[in-house]
């Protein structure tokens, strides 16, 4: 294991963020957008956020110092294995690294852990 990262956002606060749709242009992909919408967008979105800012902790890094928000994007998170696609600078920092992430949420919360291997 190279890193490990673990974040908790309350699912509230990002969909008060999400009232403005600059916040979500700013951080998520349109297919983040899409699959969120799909599964419900304020607790998709959340935890998604979570395991961008897992990913970033896993890596030692800061969403916009190294990385950008969009660099990360995280498909169908509502299910089993779920899919990760890298761009940019995250995908040259991973290199061929593995990836295992997962995420949930219940009362309120979104949780996410991230561990590269």
């Amino acid at each position: 294991m190279t890193g490990k990262g673990i974040d908790i956002v309350e699912i509230g606060r990002i969909g008060q963020a999400c009232c403005s749709r600059r916040f979500c242009e700013r951080v998520f992909t349109e297919e983040e957008l899409k699959r969120a919408s799909v599964a419900g967008l304020c607790v998709g979105l959340a935890r998604r956020f979570a395991l961008k800012e897992a990913l970033f902790k896993a890596l030692g890094t800061g969403p916009g110092s190294t990385i950008g928000w969009k660099d990360v994007e995280f498909v169908d998170v509502e299910q089993t294995g779920g899919t990760l696609n890298l761009y940019g600078r995250a995908r040259t920092l991973v290199g061929r690294r593995r990836i295992l992430f997962s995420s949930s949420h219940s009362q309120g919360l979104a949780i996410a852990t991230v561990v590269i291997e």
